[in-house]
């Protein structure tokens, strides 16, 4: 049986965070592709200004038909970015989201160029640059080869590189789901995306997942050479909120065992962020916009 061959119309959405424009990995390697029927844009989530860099955009605009810039210094919760992109391009057929140091592959660009409509979901092997091997994705905690069809179950990978089509949102939709989980701002994220695939699967909604392309991307949990103590609040935040939203008991336990070490080191800020994170069930970040989607809605 032939595949079906779809005009495609692609969206491109790279996240930048402190970093210039021409310091971005992700977009200094555009420039060695063309893709076809495609609109990028370039998304500053702050904390500050940066230059528009008006001769990189008009490089750029030789590997897109159309580029476009938006600032959002406030460091704009990531899944409210996400699910804001993907419901303003109603006619995209294929979403893909990157952060701003990865690097584009040969292999990537032709999967986004294929008119196959074939997949729901490709989810690109994540090499590392730190050390030249694969991380994602995750298969029962083990990184999986590349395949033409990955199961559902047990499926893991990160947000930077994923290639969504419209046949994966129709399902989403048909649940009343966002892709995104808008309780989480950072981390988790991605996580709550393959939880959300998860329990369609076992309300018997078939997904067609694959990993047939390849990313160069650099991971912080690699590469951080000292101790971010923002960044290990913003990873106990998402543990929480996954204790909160999609309980299991290997959260449970991280829970406990954070609040006991926290009471012995008499770190009781900490486990009053526990708690409030806890019973409030989102990340600070998301409380403005969570309220502003429920006068919207």
């Amino acid at each position: 049986m032939q595949m079906a061959l779809v005009e495609q119309r692609i969206f491109f959405l790279v996240i930048i965070y402190n970093k210039e424009l021409k310091d971005a990995l992700t977009l200094q390697s555009f420039l060695d592709f063309n893709f076809k029927n495609s609109n990028l844009t370039i998304f500053n989530n702050g904390p500050t200004p940066i230059d528009s860099n008006p001769e990189l955009i008009s490089a750029l605009l030789n590997a897109f038909d159309e580029v476009s810039y938006e600032v959002h210094l406030e460091n704009m919760p990531l899944s409210i970015a996400y699910n804001n992109f993907i419901e303003k391009h109603s006619d995209g057929t294929r979403f893909v989201l990157l952060d701003d140091d990865t690097l584009i592959t040969k292999t990537f660009a032709e999967r986004i160029n294929a008119p196959q409509n074939d997949f729901d979901l490709e989810l690109p092997t994540i090499i590392s640059p730190s050390d030249g091997k694969i991380h994602y994705p995750i298969i029962n905690k083990k990184p999986a080869p590349s395949a033409l069809l990955l199961p559902t179950d047990k499926l893991f990978s990160i947000g930077s590189g994923l290639i969504i089509s419209r046949n994966l949102i129709t399902k989403f939709e048909q649940h009343d789901l966002k892709l995104f989980d808008e309780c989480f701002a950072l981390y988790g994220v991605d996580f709550s995306f393959f939880r959300r695939i998860g329990f369609l699967t076992h309300q018997k909604v078939k997904f067609s997942i694959v990993s047939t392309c390849e990313l160069i991307h650099s991971l912080s949990r690699l590469d951080d050479t000292g101790q971010d103590e923002s960044r290990n609040i913003e990873r106990i935040i998402d543990k929480v909120l996954c204790a909160r939203r999609y309980p299991n008991l290997e959260f449970y336990n991280f829970l406990f065992r954070k609040i006991a070490r926290s009471a012995l080191s008499l770190n009781f800020s900490l486990i009053s962020l526990i708690f409030k994170i806890y019973f409030s069930g989102y990340h600070p970040r998301c409380k403005d916009y969570l309220k502003l989607r429920d006068i919207t809605d």
